[in-house]
């Protein structure tokens, strides 16, 4: 007997054989982009830091510092004291070191709120760094970006000391 095709039994065995491969592999290429999509936020949050960053440099004249208060810097036993300024992403954009378009988030596809605070701080040295919550960045994160920093207050935190 010369027959052509497959019989029932070697087609549900390939069946489920891809029916296995699927069932490990689906869940490997989910994880895989949620983390692409968590890694294309933070890299989204460093140019932001980076362009906040080149504003504080191109403009410490301007700044109204006040409120000041005493932190302890990482690693070290010495506190110091700490001023802060408040400035909005207007600031940065108006400057033309951001474009308003740029403040889109990749991730989520929304534009960040130009009048989001960033706080500017500046030590006894004149080292700057700044802060922005995630709150105030809250409309163009993603909610899997919130749920991974659930416990965490900023979004973009360059400060190398803790309150005391």
């Amino acid at each position: 007997m010369n027959r052509k095709g497959f019989t029932l039994i070697e087609l549900l065995a390939v069946i489920i054989i891809l029916g296995i491969i699927l069932a490990v592999t689906v869940p490997i290429l989910t994880d895989v982009y949620q983390t692409s999509k968590l890694k294309t936020e933070e890299a989204f949050l460093d140019r932001l830091s980076d362009s906040i960053e080149g504003y504080i440099s191109l403009n410490t004249t301007k700044f109204n510092f006040s409120n000041s208060f005493q932190v302890q810097k990482i690693g070290e036993e010495k506190e110091i004291k700490v001023y802060k300024a408040s400035k909005k992403l207007t600031d940065v954009t108006s400057d033309k070191l951001i474009d308003e378009d740029d403040l889109i988030n990749p991730g989520s596809k929304k534009k960040c709120d130009i009048n989001a605070e960033i706080e500017i701080y500046r030590d006894e040295d004149f080292v700057y760094c700044h802060k922005i919550t995630i709150e105030s960045l809250n409309n163009c994160l993603t909610e899997e970006y919130k749920e991974a920093h659930k416990n965490e207050t900023y979004a973009i935190d360059t400060c190398t000391w803790r309150e005391v």
